[in-house]
């Protein structure tokens, strides 16, 4: 599967020399104030949290003694009021609060505007917001659980405080970089009407979505956190289902153009395996894979790739082949190929 991360610094093809040159600092800057900015919800849970507990004590500690006064009553009616308060202005609060994180983003966008020397709506300005959205979407990684210090003197604790942070932040994070991200695609999408058959355009166009359908991929299905011990019920529902579906597709859709305009090279075709993938369409993945092989036959792992497709499609006599071809190239996999065989 993907990993859904672009490596290189620059997302896109931009004049390095008109770029912002304190993008890092800008992108840091931005972080902590959005990470002070979410602290205050936690801080409204808390307050109402400290006046429940404070009431409860009240009504526990002076029922036994007034059990009949008037000071009992009212803080029973305080009581209710709190806790009828909390979810109204909560409602209040959460419908909110997404409009101020694309609110946030919109800021971001706009003062980034001041530290690049490129026309307004020409494609170097349109690239260079792109980079910037992508870049901040990026540094926001694992973010979600580091809200909150804790004693480096006490590690017993970080992974309680961790898990404490992720619980309270991870939609808030979840849905600034998807803003960020819709971002990116929009200012592709502006660079891709003024030159419709660049394909370098259509590269960065289809980067986007797969930055994009990662953010809405399930976490327990992403390499190398198969092993994650918590996933917020919400943070794979089918709402988000139907978006990765959608934006996998679209992703597709720019891995074709790519295949009809280079269609001898090898990274569009692992691009198009990967989405495929994710969008179980096995024996379209199967097809990228032989064509990986015919045009690289020295790429062991894309031949260890399509031997396991072969072997989970039950066809075994391919995937022999394979394993035959892996154990005479020596490569370390040929054994873990086999265990797939009847699977």
């Amino acid at each position: 599967m993907t990993s859904y991360t672009i490596k290189n610094d620059n997302y896109f093809q931009i004049n390095e020399e008109k770029a912002a040159p304190d993008i890092t600092t800008i992108i840091e800057e931005k972080i902590h104030f959005f990470q002070k900015r979410m602290k205050l919800y936690s801080l409204y849970h808390y307050l109402f949290l400290f006046i429940g507990i404070f009431e409860i004590t009240l009504i526990t500690v002076f029922s036994s003694f007034f059990f009949k006064s008037a000071f009992i009553a009212l803080v029973v009616a305080l009581f209710f009021l709190t806790f009828f308060s909390y979810f109204i202005t909560r409602l209040y609060v959460e419908n909110k609060k997404p409009l101020q994180i694309q609110q946030g983003v919109d800021d971001f966008l706009e003062n980034y505007e001041h530290f690049i020397n490129h026309e307004i709506n020409s494609p170097e300005y349109f690239l260079a917001m792109a980079n910037v959205c992508c870049k901040l979407a990026d540094s926001l990684c694992s973010v979600e659980y580091l809200f909150y210090n804790f004693p480096k003197k006490i590690p017993f604790f970080k992974k309680f405080v961790e898990r404490i942070s992720f619980w309270l932040h991870w939609e808030e994070v979840f849905l600034f970089k998807e803003h960020l991200l819709k971002k990116a695609v929009a200012f592709h999408l502006e660079v891709i009407k003024l030159f419709p058959t660049q394909l370098k355009y259509h590269a960065g166009l289809a980067n986007c979505y797969v930055m994009l359908s990662g953010l809405y991929a399930d976490p327990r299905k992403i390499d190398g956190l198969e092993e994650i011990d918590w996933i917020p019920p919400d943070r794979y529902n089918k709402q988000i289902e139907k978006k990765f579906q959608e934006t996998a597709k679209k992703a597709i859709e720019e891995f074709k153009i790519l295949s009809e305009y280079a269609p001898n090279d090898p990274w569009v075709h692992e691009q198009l395996a990967f989405s495929y993938h994710d969008l179980q369409m096995y024996e379209e993945e199967i097809q990228e894979y032989e064509t990986i092989n015919r045009l690289k036959p020295d790429d062991l792992e894309a031949l260890f790739k399509l031997g396991v497709l072969y072997f989970k499609l039950g066809k075994n006599a391919k995937g022999l082949q394979i394993y035959e071809k892996l154990k005479k190239y020596r490569y370390s996999k040929a054994e873990q190929l086999i265990t797939f065989y009847g699977s």
